[in-house]
């Protein structure tokens, strides 16, 4: 329990600060006025005041900020938020995003360096096994299964994983192009065909498929966002901060690598989360700016401040609904 809590608040604010400091970074390069930069909610536990600018620890370790002169109160100061052209204003916000980004593809390709990356050529099939029956031999190289093009060994695993009948996997031997069917068989809850991927040590073989998993992952998180909006998506692993901090603990007990791999995902999909257009959040402040480049002066703040606050309420009550279903799961 203690070490579940200890690795999720390390993760949380590893990520929450990363993010704080794009905007925080972009502000100052703005010209904007940085009153404080904190992380965490609640009472300062420490506070250093340098330049104009207090930097503070808080007692409750669930989230950070930066507050900007006039962000979200009208100011006539030159220094001021609202003051700065709409293009700067953008870049501070999308800022924050943006850093979850690079510290989401800078631990996967850390990773990727230290371990090798694996890749879709086999090293292996084991004995028996229906790959094995179906001719395939280690060496193979997968290009395609069920004639789509495959780039990357978790987007493989994850067809074959989520298989329903016969698989038709294209591989290449010896620059020759071959053709198998396979009928996966179900292992611990999956399928699986008994294939062993390879590994790769070359750095910038490790930087291409840095940049193949990332790809791979945003689609995969935007995918299931445009199935949120339509009605299609299953919301039943959807977690909140209970089953968050869960996952957090689980991959702690699996060694740094794993949780290093989970603090990767949850920053990238915080980066994704947080660029929705969705009002309080990022998204929706850039959806402003971007209607003030269209219009030509921008939205009265007083109306948009009505749009943010609305849609600050809605995300507390998504919150409680989704602590609630953790909570169910957990007694479960």
């Amino acid at each position: 329990m203690i070490r579940t809590l200890i690795s999720f608040v390390l993760v949380f604010n590893i990520i929450v600060f990363v993010h704080e400091l794009g905007h925080y970074v972009m502000a100052r390069r703005a010209g904007i006025r940085i009153h404080e930069f904190a992380l965490g909610m609640g009472p300062t536990i420490w506070k250093k005041e340098k330049n104009n600018t207090v930097y503070a620890l808080r007692a409750l370790p669930i989230g950070g900020f930066v507050k900007m002169e006039g962000e979200d109160t009208d100011s006539d100061a030159e220094d001021s938020f609202n003051s700065k052209s709409p293009a700067q204003r953008f870049g501070v916000i999308v800022a924050g995003a943006m850093m979850n980004l690079f510290l989401a593809f800078f631990i996967i390709l850390v990773i990727n360096l230290s371990l090798g990356q694996p890749t879709l050529t086999l090293s292996e099939i084991t004995p028996n096994s229906p790959a094995q029956e179906a001719g395939m031999l280690a060496g193979d190289t997968i290009t395609g299964i069920n004639g789509k093009s495959i780039s990357t060994w978790e987007e493989a695993l994850m067809i074959i994983g989520e298989a329903e009948g016969e698989l038709v996997l294209d591989v290449q031997r010896d620059g020759e192009t071959f053709t198998f069917r396979v009928m996966p068989e179900e292992s611990d809850g999956r399928m699986v065909i008994g294939i062993v991927r390879g590994t790769s040590r070359n750095p910038l073989t490790a930087l291409s498929y840095t940049f193949k998993q990332v790809g791979f992952l945003l689609t995969m998180m935007l995918g299931f966002f445009r199935d949120l909006f339509t009605g299609k998506a299953n919301l039943e692993g959807v977690v909140g901060p209970i089953g968050l901090a869960t996952f957090v603990g689980e991959s702690a007990r699996g060694g740094i690598i794993s949780l290093a791999m989970l603090t990767a995902y949850i920053s990238l999909n915080l980066a994704v989360v947080n660029l929705l257009p969705i009002p309080a959040l990022d998204g929706g402040r850039l959806l402003f700016i971007l209607i003030e480049m269209l219009r030509g002066k921008p939205i009265p703040p007083e109306k948009e401040g009505m749009v943010h606050t609305a849609g600050l309420i809605l995300l507390l009550l998504l919150i409680v609904f989704i602590t609630y279903q953790d909570i169910v799961r957990l007694f479960q």
